[in-house]
């Protein structure tokens, strides 16, 4: 119990530390590592928990058999359903962004071979004045 105790102790350090100094320079980072060091310290009182139970030899029934179902629904939202979620949102971010660049490009070449057709010419570089004299 005391090594749970200790790990309790050091996530919670971690958190005030990260809070107040805010080491990295962008705000999403320091908002990430903040939900990171919240996330430990969640495990980490879950964990302490479960060894005051163990410790005194308590076996769960009733109330604390429900106390001890939510402390495995929340560890197992902490360490994988959320994370899990994160990745996903991710994904779907770069998805969306590489079917826009996909698509522009699609339709600027489709809009280029029109005005071919149409006996427009593309656009052409222009080259300043001061250059062509030289």
């Amino acid at each position: 119990m005391t090594r749970h105790a200790l790990m309790l102790f050091v996530c919670l350090l971690s958190l005030i530390h990260h809070t107040v100094v805010r080491p990295c320079k962008e705000h999403r980072a320091n908002v990430a590592g903040t939900m990171s060091c919240t996330a430990l310290l969640m495990v980490a009182i879950v964990n302490m928990i479960r060894a005051c139970f163990e410790g005194m030899e308590i076996i769960p029934t009733g109330s604390s058999l429900l106390v001890t179902h939510w402390l495995d629904v929340t560890e197992d939202c902490l360490l994988l359903w959320i994370p899990l979620a994160g990745i996903g949102g991710v994904f779907l971010v770069l998805m969306c962004k590489i079917v826009k660049r996909v698509n522009a490009f699609w339709c600027r070449k489709e809009s280029l071979e029109s005005q071919n057709r149409k006996g427009r010419v593309a656009p052409v570089h222009v080259v300043p004045l001061e250059e062509r004299s030289s």
